[in-house]
């Protein structure tokens, strides 16, 4: 591939870009071979190839004409509608001069010409002009499309690739950072039904809008029967099989493409036999049983019999509410699973047996209002804030409201998190993240142990020559460095990843929240999973391009193996700042135009070649060269008398001299105009005209001579002196 850098100030290309040729696998080598230029250089090239198409349309009505003149030719005496339409078929310059000049015909003959012997001369013409005419003017005005037929997809500018290695102190910044934007962008982006988009994000960056989503909304409990509030109201998420080429614009070919899966099953747990109470001096507090905990305290080793602990309702709702709390608490917690068993150096959390999978990651979020109120009851099973609470006053009026707040102090909710990744032809097993990696990897040729390598450089280099393990080895770097988990999306925004928050009132009576629908958990949920979708969709590009933001730069290690270049020299993303040109449809459209141009410049030489090779008179050709308009000219002035001419079989006929004058037009009777007759012309009828009259004589003469030797008689007057000297002479004669 032959490309170089271009760079783009515009919001919505903040990346730069590679121009040149490329190859788009995902429409193939032939569909795929793609020209990126600059939008200046690309407004040009169609601007070219709209002037290219105009000549190529007026050189196939050339060839056009050429066709229906030789069909139509013949060499019998034929009218004068004839004679019009062959003048006008190798008259006019294109399709639209010939369709309006078919039209005149037609209108000058329509009343002194039968009706089908006008239709035959002039309606196949007028529809085939016709038909040209519009297949060109749609040929040269889609020619502006040329760029689209592959969209705005450019390969970004990958020299600075790199990847987020430790983060040190400022790890937390990046990861809020990178999720917020991705969760800005599921706002905007992921929740159109109608492909509209509202707000100041560019929607179109990715080379997919947004990725698909599969929604089971009775799905049954992920865990055992009894611990979710209902075994068959509950969401599974599912994104199916999410192509790393099409969808997330790793430009790849077809064999080195990956395929992930993701899904997401929760449910709302119940809190019967899960709670104990601890009581202070100051506060009292409920712990939740779901599984131990990691140590809570600094200097403290030993793990917790409990899973969470926070202020008990009462405590939540007298502190906060006279404080005027405006958000939530969430707390999300997580059991990772690797080889089928607990990973304990991955997890902050150990789940119970009720809770524990074998195949997924165990996510626990736990819900409290912190003192937020309800003015109505909202009967959704994850916020339950349909319990009687503190009356509402107002300024300056006796009325009171009626408040509700929650039924618990947390609200647990339980999610599996699973994971799946397939080449081509084959699939992993669907498990948690490291199981997923873990037994995907020989499908990829992968040998080792990804969990268990203290580096993958050696990976790198043992797998250089294979693309495909490159590629997966590139996927896992994505994951272990860039979050794309629903348990980070929780873990790293919190409330803020809430879709409730966007309807809570503050005031200085406290917080107080909108009315929700039954399945508000169930939307909140969605929001967390379309979250982590962006954040994929993102990592890739932020990946191949690398950190532009200072302060993250010193813990940025940059790419340099060959072949993780390689991929990030192969990002696609979409940019209106550049025009990308299937290379194909360039060459088909230039291709085919100068076959086309190259066979109107050489017909009529070649035809006039093949005539005189065999030694016979064309008639359709010499008729074709003597309907050209120069030629016509010639003939009505020499017709005319004027012009000595030579050249005459010739395009274009000339006169002995340059200076040799020629007639002009005749209009003493503006109807019907005419040539001058030249001088010459004149004095030769004249002579004509008097040796006509003599030869008219001596004809009379000789007639009358004949009837006297048949009749025998002869006028006197006109013989009598010669017949009497010639009888005198025959009498001086006689003896």
């Amino acid at each position: 591939m032959d490309l170089t850098t271009s760079t783009s100030s515009t919001a919505s290309s903040q990346y730069g870009v590679r121009t040149g040729v490329w190859v788009n696998w995902s429409r193939g080598r032939a569909l795929g071979t793609t020209i990126t230029l600059s939008n200046s250089d690309g407004d040009l090239a169609i601007a070219f190839t709209a002037f290219f198409v105009g000549l190529v349309a007026s050189r196939f009505w050339r060839i056009a004409c050429l066709c229906f003149h030789r069909v139509y030719s013949s060499q019998n005496p034929r009218d004068a509608l004839y004679h019009q339409r062959q003048v006008i078929l190798r008259n006019s310059e294109s399709a639209g001069s010939g369709v309006w000049s078919v039209i005149g015909l037609y209108w000058a003959w329509r009343d002194s010409t039968p009706a089908m012997k006008i239709l035959v001369h002039t309606i196949p013409l007028m529809v085939f002009s016709l038909a040209c005419v519009i297949g060109f003017t749609l040929a040269s005005g889609f020619s502006s499309r040329i760029s689209t037929t592959v969209g705005n997809q450019v390969l970004i500018d990958g020299s600075r690739c790199g990847f987020l290695a430790g983060g040190g102190p400022v790890k937390g910044t990046w990861q809020i950072d990178k999720f917020t934007n991705a969760a800005n962008y599921a706002q905007q982006c992921y929740s159109s039904s109608n492909g509209s988009v509202s707000g100041v994000l560019d929607c179109t960056l990715f080379v997919t809008k947004n990725l698909d989503i599969v929604v089971d909304e009775s799905a049954p409990c992920p865990f055992k029967n009894g611990i979710c509030r209902s075994d068959n109201a509950n969401l599974l998420l599912d994104t199916g099989y999410i192509s790393s080429d099409s969808h997330l614009g790793i430009n790849s070919h077809p064999d080195e493409v990956i395929r992930i899966r993701n899904t997401l099953h929760c449910a709302p747990l119940v809190t019967e036999g899960y709670t104990s109470s601890r009581t202070t001096s100051t506060l009292n507090y409920t712990r939740y049983h779901y599984g131990s905990r990691a140590p809570t305290t600094p200097g403290n080793s030993s793990r917790v019999d409990y899973t969470i602990e926070v202020k008990d309702l009462a405590s939540q709702y007298i502190e906060n509410y006279q404080h005027g709390s405006t958000q939530y608490n969430l707390d999300a917690l997580i059991a990772a699973t690797y080889r089928n068993t607990f990973h304990a150096a991955e997890s902050n959390w150990n789940a119970s047996a009720d809770l524990s999978l074998p195949d997924a990651d165990v996510i626990i979020n736990f819900l409290s209002g912190n003192g937020i109120l309800s003015l109505g009851p909202i009967d959704d099973p994850w916020y339950r804030m349909n319990k009687t609470g503190p009356e509402i006053g107002y300024l300056f009026s006796d009325t009171k409201t009626q408040a509700f707040m929650p039924q618990e102090a947390a609200s647990p909710m339980g999610c599996a998190e699973r994971f799946q990744f397939c080449n081509q032809s084959q699939c992993g097993p669907l498990a948690s993240l490291d199981d997923a990696f873990e037994y995907s990897a020989p499908l990829f040729g992968i040998a080792e142990s990804l969990n268990e390598a203290d580096s993958w450089d050696p990976l790198w280099e043992k797998y250089a020559s294979n693309r495909l393990a490159t590629r997966f080895l590139w996927l896992g770097s994505a994951y272990m460095s860039y979050p794309l988990t629903a348990y980070e999306a929780m873990s790293v925004l919190g409330p803020q990843v809430l879709e409730s928050r966007r309807r809570l009132q503050g005031s200085f009576q406290g917080s107080f929240q909108g009315a929700l629908p039954e399945n508000q958990w169930q939307l909140d949920i969605l929001f967390w999973f379309k979250t982590t979708l962006a954040s994929l969709q993102t990592s890739f590009v932020d990946i191949a391009y690398g950190t532009v933001d200072p302060q993250f730069a010193p813990y940025t290690v940059n790419i340099t193996e060959p072949s993780q270049k390689d991929i990030c020299n192969n990002q696609i993303i979409n940019s209106t700042q550049y025009a990308s040109f299937s290379l194909l449809g360039v060459l088909l459209t230039y291709i085919g135009g100068l076959v086309i141009i190259l066979v109107s410049f050489i017909l009529e030489p070649l035809l006039a070649c093949l005539q005189q090779r065999r030694k016979r008179k064309d008639y359709a050709l010499i008729e074709w060269d003597a309907n050209e308009m120069l030629q016509l000219q010639r003939l009505a002035q020499e017709g005319s008398g004027w012009g000595t001419w030579s050249n005459c079989a010739k395009s274009i006929p000339t006169t002995a001299s340059p200076e040799e004058a020629l007639g002009g037009v005749d209009y003493s009777n503006p109807n019907h105009l005419k040539l001058h007759v030249s001088r010459r012309t004149t004095d030769l009828s004249e002579t004509t005209a008097v040796f006509k009259e003599d030869e008219a004589s001596v004809g009379d003469e000789t007639k009358s001579r004949s009837g006297a030797v048949h009749v025998s008689e002869k006028p006197a007057s006109v013989f009598s002196r010669d017949d009497g000297d010639e009888a005198s002479s025959e009498s001086n004669r006689q003896p």
